[in-house]
């Protein structure tokens, strides 16, 4: 059965062809219409490749069934860095960090001022000492990589773990586009020189993407990629307004589950970039409203005012930011460049399910969820109450 992480931390290898490929070094870019294969490696040269994979190649050429699996490691490499960069500049944008650095570049990233335009080009960082954020491009690239690999497989004559393959690749077509609808302004985003796409249109051809992962991962008998793909389309479907069929979806997800972004800090694109900028460099400091929560006695979420919420965790590091002004409060939520991030997980699941039929189901997922961490339970002042209980949840995504 193929195992349901590509590119690992390990140094385990893969037989492709008959020749040995180390995964975990590993990955490829192709760069719009050039089309062109480009392998990297690690500068460890206990770690470089088995097999000598071409660093330049004609678009035609992919179109070999025996690349499907080198193919699918590139687009999977570049979806986790796009995720990666996502998850870095969307912590900006909700104020659980605020910039400790100097860095214009940075800096108008997180006032989303006229300039942060010009960052929409970069691409999935190369350096740990970074000058601006965008994740729009690597999001984006994300996405065509996932879209065009897909193709090119579903045209394959059939391939060993086909069905497998295709899976991934419509998992992260999904996700790519979910994250294109809820990070940026309605019809901001135009796909392939296209018009400019709607919200809606985004999540529902999302939608789509991941009822079609479900599919390719009942075929091939792979859970994880299945159950992450369900959970993909729960989230679509909320945001979509469609309660119920969200519900279902979340309803299916098994507790404790959880799919993960691969890290590993081989490469800066490789990196846990929430731990390169907050807890190894002093350039984004965890926000005062994110500093010493914690749940009090009658389980009233509080800050200073009862048990640590251990779900937060921050670390004053006696430091000033890179600015030389900004009291340095690292998180410790991630504690390496090896940290994975959570992708699909069973929690968002329950929350999904909480902030769809509100009153006592709410405040049971609630409390299945600090139980978790044996905090004290919610107790409403009034269950009934759908704005306490929205609120109530609300809070609890946000730790």
């Amino acid at each position: 059965m193929m195992t349901e992480t590509l590119l690992r931390k390990s140094t385990d290898h893969a037989s492709q062809g008959g020749k040995k490929v180390q995964l975990s070094k590993m990955r490829y870019r192709v760069l719009g219409p050039l089309l062109v294969v480009i392998a990297t490696a690690a500068c460890d040269v206990s770690s470089l490749l088995d097999v000598d994979i071409p660093g330049r190649v004609p678009g035609a050429a992919l179109d070999d069934p025996a690349l499907a699996l080198t193919l699918v490691l590139g687009a999977q490499a570049d979806f986790e860095c796009g995720w990666s960069e996502y998850v870095l500049a969307e912590s900006m944008f909700t104020d659980e960090f605020i910039v400790a650095t100097s860095i214009v570049t940075v800096t108008t990233t997180d006032a989303r001022t006229a300039q942060f335009q010009a960052a929409g080009a970069n691409g999935c960082t190369t350096d740990r000492g970074r000058r601006s954020i965008s994740p729009y491009r690597p999001v984006q690239t994300a996405r065509f990589q996932a879209e065009d690999v897909y193709a090119r497989i579903s045209g394959f004559p059939e391939v060993a773990l086909q069905e497998a393959y295709l899976a991934r690749l419509a998992l992260y077509i999904g996700y790519t586009r979910t994250l294109l609808g809820e990070g940026y302004c309605d019809q901001t985003t135009a796909i392939d020189g296209g018009p400019r796409a709607t919200k809606v249109s985004l999540w529902t051809t999302a939608e789509t993407w991941f009822t079609t992962a479900i599919g390719h991962a009942q075929s091939a008998g792979t859970t994880d990629l299945k159950l992450a793909a369900t959970l993909g389309r729960a989230r679509a479907r909320l945001n979509l307004g469609n309660g119920p069929g969200a519900v279902n979806d979340a309803q299916a997800i098994p507790e404790d589950f959880t799919f993960a972004v691969q890290r590993e800090g081989s490469v800066p694109s490789r990196d846990n970039q929430i731990y390169q900028q907050s807890g190894r460099a002093n350039h984004h400091a965890v926000d005062p409203l994110f500093r010493d929560l914690t749940i009090d006695a009658l389980g009233n979420a509080t800050q200073g005012n009862g048990v640590a919420d251990p779900r937060v965790p921050v670390r004053d590091a006696g430091a000033l930011g890179e600015d030389g002004f900004t009291p340095m409060f690292f998180q410790e939520k991630y504690k390496s460049l090896d940290d994975d991030f959570p992708l699909a997980t069973w929690r968002e699941a329950v929350l999904i399910i909480a902030e769809v039929q509100g009153g006592q189901t709410a405040v049971d997922m609630i409390n299945a969820l600090r139980d978790k961490h044996t905090l004290p339970n919610y107790t409403p002042l009034d269950v009934n109450d759908a704005v306490e209980i929205r609120n109530a949840v609300i809070e609890e995504k946000r730790r």
